[in-house]
């Protein structure tokens, strides 16, 4: 069977198929199965779109041509994407890391160090290093600048051991460019469940 099928009896004589979304880190899953016609995985309604779940099958394509959506939709214009990620070492395929994260996020929550209340529980995935991925129970109410905080009270990200001052500065994985603001809340900024952590000069 399908390891991103999930198939829950409503009776006797009836099962339903719950379709999983084949996007690292999200946990989503659908009743109808909707497949990428580029790489042929299935995604959940937020990642349906090529480029919202990063498809491989794109860099085989003209960077002019239009998104590509697992639902039949009108053929329109997309600009050129300017790729600006950093070049991160993931060490499991995608269906092992979803299993892996699934793991990890129980696990996070049970220990709560923060006493977050239950409704306001996020867990992100940190990169402190391009190769180190930790699992980081924050509250959805925190701003970026408390998550920070909380980060170097941990000392999750080594400093460098420079006389100039730093600061540590977080961003989403797609766009390690433009930092997250401080004001803003961690769930509104971190769409994909991802964070890279640097310390920079202030």
């Amino acid at each position: 069977m399908d390891e991103n099928v999930i198939e829950q009896p409503t009776s006797q004589s009836e099962t339903i198929k719950k379709f999983l979304c084949s996007m690292t880190g999200c946990f989503n899953y659908e009743i109808t199965k909707f497949d990428c016609s580029l790489c042929e995985k299935n995604y959940c309604m937020k990642h349906r779109i090529s480029e919202e779940h990063c498809c491989v099958g794109l860099k085989r394509n003209d960077p002019t041509t239009s998104k590509t959506s697992v639902f039949p939709t009108k053929s329109e214009t997309a600009k050129p994407i300017e790729e600006k990620s950093t070049k991160f070492v993931r060490k499991l395929d995608p269906t092992a890391q979803a299993r892996a994260d699934k793991i990890a996020i129980m696990k996070a929550k049970s220990k709560n160090p923060q006493k977050i209340p239950p409704d306001e529980m996020l867990v992100i995935f940190i990169w402190v290093s391009l190769e180190e991925r930790v699992p980081f129970l924050v509250s959805k109410l925190w701003s970026v600048g408390k998550v920070a905080d909380v980060i170097i009270s941990q000392n999750r990200v080594k400093k460098p051991a420079k006389l100039t001052k730093m600061r540590l500065k977080l961003y989403n994985v797609s766009n390690s460019e433009v930092p997250l603001t401080l004001s803003d809340t961690i769930d509104q900024v971190a769409n994909e469940r991802e964070i890279f952590a640097k310390w920079e000069d202030a």
